[in-house]
């Protein structure tokens, strides 16, 4: 145990010759209120297994892991808002920073162990990122014990003692008293919120704006991929917010459910250049993703607010899981180059589908790195909290299958609705819509994800309907009917390694049964996704934690406007030959 839980239990039992103790190099105990608020704003259950100094991906940046019977999630030390407010002395106990049990010459177990920081200098061929303990005898039979053990050990040496101290400061004097220390525990008793008021006296981590289709009015999708990268955001310790485009469509339960679950800005109109402009004063990292923020939906130049071309040259921007739809880039209306540039001052760019890195590739000369759907990066718990915020309940007291088709329920084929209702006849189920039609009230979010969660069985063209089906372990039988479905589906389940077998190409009854009828290995399943999910979550915290002093974007946003502007006044007002010359010209400014 540590050296007073050590000094602790000899008072206790006294002197006795068969009780043998080793204490450790304590850095200092974190108040345990701390701690436990802490775990709940991680939203880690009492059935999790914590460990809190996991070194299995390297010693000198190890990690905290948290182990569930379905999930391993990792958060590397040198990006987890408690680790570093543990190593900041921010909110140790009060006791240990006058604690006389540490010293070296003051330690009560036969035995000391703790880490041999800086062996480098002392055995440079054990400098290999795996670890090194250091052992220290303090009694003639923590000796004797050491001899004994070192017999059988696969290397033991013996060095001067200064070494391992000058690596281990607490083996010489207490720990300091942060001077934040006072202001954080009230901050914290304040306000209850242990992230922020950490973050707050760290001084790490200013919000983080994230940029999606939050503005949604009927694409629920879109309303999880808004909460999960929140909530993502949020569980690595940074503020977030997102920013909300306006729009001319709205929906009393999509707003509400807005309100409710996320923290978005007021309302800007994409074509504002000027007013998107001055949100540079209030955040220092922008976030660009998830879902189809790269497609190139209306052909003109509001594509560039999606490569975030209203932010400085001293800005982290960062694309999660973009996708451009398809598996090429259609460039109608807008410049390849300008995007290039824009892609240029990304200090990390990631992307949903394996063929949004080769288009990045291809088209723009920047490296991307493939990542999980940001929904994928929360588990079940996080999303049945609306479930229960809503009181949502199953939409049928009988089994049934649940369909998810696009591009409305009401524009899809009678062919594919009679495909649906065969399959649910044969499967002995009731056919249930998770997209409401003619009129019919429209699903909450909860009512939603709760139909997905009830169901026996799933049929989608939606990719976010898969990713629910996935998470809520519904099985499923996924349609790739069109372009879009063909490139972003089969991509994910590739990534898997497995489950591609349950897409669908056509409208096939026979094969649709076949997969209905064959179990799925959730075990396995999941295995391969919590390998994808650290992946992506190791490229996000990398991204997060970056500090730019400058982006290489200076005006670049300004260049591309005043290239805009200057091109439809030329457009109105030059005779033809005079516009033939100046398009060469603007051409050439725009390379």
């Amino acid at each position: 145990g540590t050296p007073c839980q050590v000094s602790a239990i000899k008072s206790y039992i006294g002197h006795n010759d068969n009780l043998f103790t080793v204490d450790l190099f304590c850095h200092g105990v974190p108040s345990p209120k701390v701690f436990y608020k802490y775990l709940e704003e991680m939203d880690v259950k009492n059935d999790t297994y914590v460990n809190f100094k996991d070194k299995s991906i390297g010693w000198n940046d190890s990690c905290i892991t948290y182990k569930t019977n379905s999930n391993i999630y990792k958060v590397r030390h040198s990006q987890d808002t408690y680790y570093l407010g543990f190593v900041d002395n921010l909110y140790l106990r009060k006791s240990c920073h006058s604690c006389k049990f540490n010293l070296l010459e003051n330690r009560p177990a036969d035995i000391s162990i703790g880490d041999f920081w800086e062996v480098e200098n002392q055995i440079k061929e054990l400098n290999d990122d795996i670890g090194v303990s250091a052992v220290i005898t303090n009694t003639e039979r923590g000796n004797i014990i050491l001899e004994h053990l070192s017999k059988n050990a696969g290397y033991c040496k013996q060095v001067d003692i200064c070494s391992i101290v000058k690596g281990n400061g607490v083996l010489q004097a207490p720990v300091k008293v942060n001077k934040l220390r006072e202001k954080f525990f009230n901050e914290y008793n304040n306000s209850g919120n242990f992230l922020k008021s950490a973050r707050d006296n760290l001084n790490i981590g200013d919000e983080v704006l994230i940029l999606n289709h939050s503005y949604s009015h009927n694409n629920y999708g879109a309303m999880m991929v808004a909460y999960s990268m929140e909530q993502i955001v949020e569980k690595l310790g940074y503020k977030s917010k997102t920013l909300l485009f306006s729009s001319s469509m709205h929906s009393d339960i999509f707003d509400s459910f807005k309100r409710k679950y996320l923290n978005t800005t007021d309302e800007y109109d994409v074509w504002d250049y000027k007013k998107l402009k001055k949100l540079n004063k209030e955040y220092k990292t922008f976030i660009v993703g998830s879902d189809q923020v790269w497609r190139n939906w209306d052909y003109n130049s509001n594509l560039y607010r999606w490569y975030l071309d209203f932010t400085d040259d001293t800005k982290n921007l960062i694309s999660y899981a973009a996708s451009f739809g398809f598996d090429y880039f259609d460039d109608r209306g807008v410049s390849k180059n300008i995007i290039k540039k824009l892609l240029k001052s990304y200090s990390a760019i990631s992307v949903r589908e394996k063929s949004g890195v080769e288009i990045c590739k291809k088209y723009f000369n920047a490296d991307a790195q493939w990542v999980i759907d940001p929904t994928q990066l929360l588990e079940s718990a996080d999303y049945e909290k609306i479930i229960e915020g809503d009181c949502a309940k199953p939409p049928c007291d009988e089994p049934y299958l649940a369909y998810m088709i696009f591009p409305e329920d009401e524009n899809a084929s009678e062919t594919t609705y009679s495909f649906i209702n065969k399959i649910a006849e044969e499967l002995k189920l009731k056919p249930i819509p998770l997209l409401t039609n003619n009129g019919a009230k429209q699903k909450t979010v909860g009512e939603w994800l709760a139909t997905i969660k009830n169901a026996s069985f799933i049929i989608t063209e939606s990719f976010h309907g898969t990713m629910f089906s996935l998470i809520f372990k519904t099985p499923m039988l996924v349609l790739a009917l069109d372009a879009t479905e063909r490139n972003r589906l089969p991509s994910f389940f590739e990534h898997l390694g497995i489950l591609q077998n349950r897409i669908l190409y056509s409208l096939d009854e026979s094969a649709a049964i076949s997969i209905a009828n064959e179990i799925i290995d959730w075990e396995e399943v999941y295995k391969k996704r919590r390998n994808f999910q650290q992946e992506s979550l190791d490229f996000l915290c990398t991204a997060l934690s970056k500090q730019i002093i400058s982006n290489g974007r200076k005006n670049n946003g300004e260049l591309i406007q005043l290239l805009l502007r200057s091109k439809r006044i030329v457009k109105r007002i030059f005779p033809k030959f005079i516009k033939e010359k100046l398009k060469i010209i603007y051409n050439k400014i725009k390379r």
